[in-house]
């Protein structure tokens, strides 16, 4: 086969698993289906396994310089770092094997995106996926919330813990769970739509204007004010900027900025009043305060865990550090914040790099006519990004960060188009019989890795098993369905826990003791767990004082690492009282008291 078929061959299939992802990834939110990461994880691989099977069988590697490698790999180098001295490990994985395979994505994308064509059908990829989103989350805000309800409560699946009442909220989220990330999404491809637009023939710009159009109306049913300003901030710059260009005298275009903000805002508030949303302008200031109050426990984390915790842990060890009147999450709802946190000084310095690296020299990006505009949409849809990341956590959102990976990859693809690539010639694969040995064991790799990373979802699966076979008091299927989660993913500790639950039900509760302890084991940080052990050691004990006092301790842990939570300060002060500590069991009640009425 010559070289040109092979490199034919190769980039379209390349470019045909990449259009998969594009279509795929925010179709089937990977917070809901765990499983939709590991689909993403082996598309990646194989695009991969192609890229180095053509330069195994030309017999060279053909890698694209550009500056962002060092950043890009320095920031890869501390979110692995981070697992070694993670205070949960099976979470920092689980984020590792998102985030390494985006980034590999990223890479991918520099050295096989080569033609104008496959940008051209990636970002119509791109306004398709967003227009089938949109749609779907208008239909949802008129006619699906009620089914969508339905049908969630039919699921064993577990959501996050304020998810059902943000159901009652009718803030459409569409396939993404959250309105803010929707939001974050569709203000990462918005720009990037009317980009198409603008280079697009007639037809296709009605297609198009639709497609916009449905954007910006699910935009606006997200009800996200971070979301709704920020697209506001990003409309009003290009216009302020034309009339900069068009005005020479400054005195004008000061007075025409300022009256077209004053006009913007009044328009505004004259929509609220007449959609009967005024109260959004309350709930903005609200929302940004219970922001803040998320953001108040970062010092104290820092300054225990300079390093970082661990990445994807924020959520472990937050409890530890929260203030009485913050909210329990597990995001920073801010990605600068919980980057800090999770991955230390260094390791954030790391990520702001690659986007130094990336706005730097942008005009590069520019001197391909027809993908000047593409180029702009992509450069807006980043900046939006950035601007949400500071009030909410789209970086943790599979269907938002692939596609900022992607992004990266596509302009500097983009900027480096007509730089020579350098290449490094293999001479042990000179002879066909090397060619194919190495090919096999590619393949080989492929396979394995690919079980490997498929094991966490079939876990996964059999979790959510267990968990309706528990809604149905099916406690014996339950607690097969749990033991076969922990032969996939025995580094899990919500496995070992639940698998103590379904044990405690039956009423077996020295295995139950053992499974919280292995839980524990895996994971010193999750409150709950220490007060189900320290609540069945009471129990278990009939009044032996070794028992009760084990029990106590457990009880005392679960408050150190939840000091603000009322529940737990009652439960200790009664086990207190067992002991005949009644002075102690007074105070803890009094202060479970007090933290009640600042949480409220």
């Amino acid at each position: 086969m010559n070289r040109n078929r092979i490199e034919k061959i190769t980039l379209w299939l390349s470019t045909a698993f990449l259009v998969f992802l594009v279509l795929f990834r925010p179709l089937v939110s990977g917070m809901s289906y765990p499983w939709s990461n590991t689909v993403c994880q082996i598309v990646i691989l194989l695009i991969l396994t192609v890229w180095i099977a053509k330069c195994i069988w030309l017999g060279r590697f053909s890698l694209v310089k550009t500056s962002l490698y060092f950043p890009i790999l320095s920031f890869a180098f501390f979110v692995v770092l981070s697992c070694t001295y993670s205070v949960n490990l099976n979470a920092s994985l689980k984020q590792v094997y998102i985030i390494i395979p985006n980034i590999l994505l990223c890479f991918l994308a520099i050295n096989i995106i080569k033609k104008k064509k496959q940008i051209l059908i990636i970002v119509a990829c791109l306004a398709l996926t967003a227009t089938v989103v949109s749609l779907y989350g208008i239909y949802q805000y008129f006619w699906g919330f009620e089914e969508t309800r339905g049908w969630i409560l039919q699921q064993n699946m577990q959501f996050p813990p304020d998810f059902f009442s943000r159901l009652g909220t009718n803030e459409t989220f569409s396939t993404f769970i959250y309105p803010n990330a929707l939001a974050g999404y569709l203000l990462l491809i918005l720009p990037l739509c009317i980009s198409l637009f603008l280079v697009s023939r007639y037809f296709y710009r009605f297609l198009l204007s639709v497609a916009t159009a449905s954007v910006v109306l699910c935009l606006y049913l997200t009800y996200s004010k971070g979301g709704w300003g920020i697209f506001l901030i990003l409309a009003l710059a290009p216009i302020l900027i034309l009339m900069y260009r068009k005005f020479g005298n400054k005195k004008k275009f000061y007075i025409l900025s300022i009256l077209m903000i004053i006009g913007i805002i009044v328009l505004s508030a004259m929509f609220l009043k007449i959609t009967d949303r005024t109260h959004m302008i309350r709930d903005t200031l609200g929302s940004f305060k219970v922001r803040l109050n998320y953001w108040r426990a970062s010092p104290g984390m820092v300054e225990d865990f300079p390093f970082g915790s661990g990445i994807g842990t924020f959520g472990n060890i937050y409890p530890k550090y929260k203030i009485p009147q913050a909210r329990e999450v597990q995001l920073a709802h801010n990605n600068f914040i919980q980057l800090w946190t999770e991955i230390g000084i260094i390791g954030v310095l790391s990520f702001l790099l690659i986007w130094v690296m990336f706005f730097w020299n942008w005009r590069k990006a520019f001197h391909i006519e027809r993908l000047k505009i593409l180029s702009a949409g992509i450069y807006i849809g980043c900046i939006a990004f950035l601007i949400h990341s500071f009030v909410d956590f789209g970086f943790y959102v599979p269907g938002i960060s692939m596609n900022v990976w992607l992004f990266i990859g596509m302009i500097e693809a983009i900027k480096i188009k007509n730089k020579k690539r350098t290449e490094a010639s293999l001479k042990l694969l000179g002879h066909i019989s090397a060619k194919i040995i190495f090919s096999i064991f590619l393949v080989l790799a492929v396979i394995v890795i690919s079980a490997i990373l498929v094991r966490p979802s079939i876990a996964e699966i059999h979790r959510d098993r267990a968990i309706g076979h528990l809604n149905n008091n099916n406690f014996k299927s339950a607690e097969k369905e749990l033991e076969t989660a922990i032969r996939f993913d025995k580094t899990n500790s919500q496995y070992y826990f639940l698998l103590g639950k379904t044990l405690e039900q039956s009423g077996r509760f020295d295995g139950a003791i053992t499974c919280y302890k292995k839980a524990i084991e895996h994971n010193k940080y999750m409150p709950h767990y220490r007060f189900a052990l320290g609540k069945l050691l009471i129990i278990n004990g009939k009044g032996n004082k070794f028992w009760i006092d084990g029990g106590i301790k457990e009880f005392e842990k679960a408050l150190e690492l939840y000091p603000t939570k009322p529940f737990y300060l009652e439960n200790l002060a009664y086990a207190y009282k067992l002991m005949g500590k009644n002075k102690e069991a007074d105070n803890l009640m009094l202060k479970a008291e007090q933290m009640g009425k600042a949480r409220e």
